[in-house]
């Protein structure tokens, strides 16, 4: 059985997002091709075309990089984001958000949602695959 090292990234009751090691190079390879394509104009999306479980990008309020994530609601001002390759809800304005074009939408999200009990986030775990419920988003 193969198993391998996953950090915590968030922790909901029974459910944690964990993110494999053996990703972290490919999420680093995501975000510079975010960067590269997002930090040029072109990509700015209307208010009125941002709708729930739209697939967009967006600054990470906290990191500052450039990330995908699923729009979850929408109100007169601002959109609720989850954010796919690092977890989490954040309020956004609409000028924050992006139009997400098709080439960054084949890559997996860089995070899973795993059953598993008392996990703390910002710790590595070692994790097997038929022991946990995989129900990655």
């Amino acid at each position: 059985m193969s198993h391998s090292w996953s950090e915590v990234l968030l922790v909901e009751g029974n459910i944690t997002w964990v993110r494999r090691a053996e990703w972290l190079d490919h999420l680093g390879k995501l975000e510079e091709a975010l960067e590269s394509r997002y930090s040029k104009p072109g990509t700015s999306i209307l208010p009125e075309h941002i709708v729930v479980n739209l697939c967009v990008v967006c600054l990470h309020p906290d990191t500052a990089v450039w990330c995908r994530g699923r729009v979850v609601s929408v109100t007169e001002t601002e959109v609720v984001v989850w954010m796919l390759d690092y977890t989490g809800q954040t309020r956004l304005p609409f000028t924050s958000v992006r139009r997400l074009l098709p080439e960054f939408c084949k890559l997996p999200a860089m995070a899973e949602r795993k059953e598993m009990g008392l996990k703390q986030e910002g710790h590595w775990v070692k994790i097997g695959e038929g022991h946990l419920i995989n129900n990655s988003s």
